[in-house]
This record gives C-alpha cells, sequence and structure tokens, in this order.
C-alpha cells in the first residue's frame, strides 16, 4: 500500500468489472459492492476512522468501503490475493431476500449524501430502484413499504412502470398509498 501514495486501501475486483467501468470511487460502489472484504488490505487508523464493520447486516462491508471512497483513493491490484468457495450454502444463495433488504439498506442511509453531490442522485436512484424491484419480486412488501418512506412518490412511480405495477397489484398499490 505504501507503494501507491495517498491510497487508503487497496482491493481486487469480485466481478469481472465494476459496474460503472471505473473502480474505488464512491459513485462505482454506490451501484453495488463489488469488493470482497477477504482480498482488502486497510489501514487500521483508516477502518477506525469510518466506525468500522455494521456486525449487525449482512452486509457489513459494503458501507465500509463506500465510507472510505469518500475520503482516500481505493486502489485496484490486478492480482488474484484470495479466493472464495461457491456452494449451496453460501449466505447469498439461502438468505437471498435479507441480502437484498441489507443492501437496500444501506443505499436508503446513503440517500442523503447523494442527494447532496451532484450526479449522484441518479446513480443512486438506479441502484435502489433495482434493490426495490428485487424485493418486490420476492413479495417483500413490509420491507419495500419501510425502505420506500421519504423517498419522493413520484421518482418511485418512475422506478416500477405500469407494468411491474399491475404484476403486483392490490399490495403494491397499498405500499404508495401509505407513502404520500
Amino acid at each position: 500500500m505504501e507503494s501507491h501514495g495517498r491510497a487508503g486501501t487497496t482491493f481486487i475486483e469480485h466481478y469481472e468489472g465494476s459496474r460503472s467501468g471505473v473502480r474505488g470511487t464512491y459513485s462505482s460502489l454506490i451501484r453495488g459492492n463489488y469488493i470482497p472484504a477477504m482480498a482488502v488490505l486497510v489501514r487500521r487508523s483508516d477502518l477506525a476512522a469510518v466506525g468500522g464493520f455494521d456486525e449487525g447486516s449482512l452486509v457489513e462491508d459494503w458501507p465500509v468501503w463506500l465510507k472510505l471512497a469518500r475520503t482516500a483513493e481505493l486502489l485496484h491490484i490486478d492480482e488474484v490475493v484470495a479466493y472464495y468457495r461457491w456452494h449451496g450454502s453460501n449466505t447469498v444463495i439461502t438468505q437471498q431476500a435479507a441480502l437484498q433488504i441489507d443492501c437496500a439498506r444501506v443505499l436508503r442511509k446513503e440517500m442523503q449524501h447523494c442527494q447532496d453531490e451532484a450526479g449522484l442522485q441518479t446513480i443512486w436512484f438506479d441502484a435502489f430502484a433495482g434493490r426495490v424491484i428485487v424485493l418486490l419480486s420476492l413479495h417483500r412488501f413490509r420491507a419495500v413499504l419501510s425502505l420506500v418512506r421519504g423517498v419522493p412518490k413520484i421518482r418511485l412511480m418512475k422506478l416500477v412502470g405500469p407494468e411491474i405495477a399491475r404484476s403486483i397489484g392490490r399490495r403494491f398499490a397499498a405500499i404508495f398509498r401509505t407513502n404520500r
């Protein structure tokens, strides 16, 4: 890490590429967590400065990467430093709904920051909208209701479109009636 100057964190990519083509920026990370926790080096002082990990979440690392990306450059190292074993008992498989809810909660917490920063509003909304649609498809209506409170209604209607609204029916309409 020291050889890269101001870099606060180094990481490898989990996916073929970050969602924006740019790695290690707040705007690329708001789209989704592509940094695997087991392949990151972080200075202890930097981790402490952002409050450490949120241990009550299935996505305890993503909020840390977001906080770090606000204050320091995150550098990609193009080298395999860890392997992750995929199997039928992985959390991403067995707890899909809970994982999506936690991801949406992370995004919900980032809403104000993204509203205050030019260019981040649309990126945030697209990411949040994607999570809401997944949760609706998993019939997690109560979770969606709690997540969408405070999000402008007009943006939410644009988010799902009429075809999804029709497919979900009365329950979906009830969510928006209570979100005025």
